[in-house]
């Protein structure tokens, strides 16, 4: 899909330690998976907790990755995205999210 996102400045930079694609055998949908470092974890606990019903925008060299809409504060170190994807998406969005290319 192609969409236009209009972003404000950058507000937050979080540093992942592993991004991998898989099929969750409970709800049948395919996840992009991010672990992010201890302190990275901390900023992004505390930006999800300050915009809650608001999207935040995953970019990488200037792509809008994904997108979601945060709906509850994320304080965890691993954190999992859903949506509609096929499994060939979230392996491409896992890859840009890992490789910045």
């Amino acid at each position: 899909k192609t969409a236009v996102y209009d972003l404000a400045p950058e507000d937050l930079r979080i540093q992942l330690t592993d991004v991998d694609a898989f099929l969750n055998p409970l709800t049948g949908k395919q996840l992009v998976q991010i672990t992010m470092t201890d302190e990275s974890t901390a900023d992004f606990a505390r930006y999800t907790a300050a915009h809650i019903n608001q999207q935040v925008a995953f970019v990488r060299s200037g792509i809008v990755v994904w997108a979601p809409k945060i709906t509850e504060p994320i304080d965890g170190q691993v954190v999992q995205l859903s949506g509609e994807v096929t499994a060939e998406q979230a392996q491409e969005i896992a890859r840009m999210l890992r490789d910045e290319a």
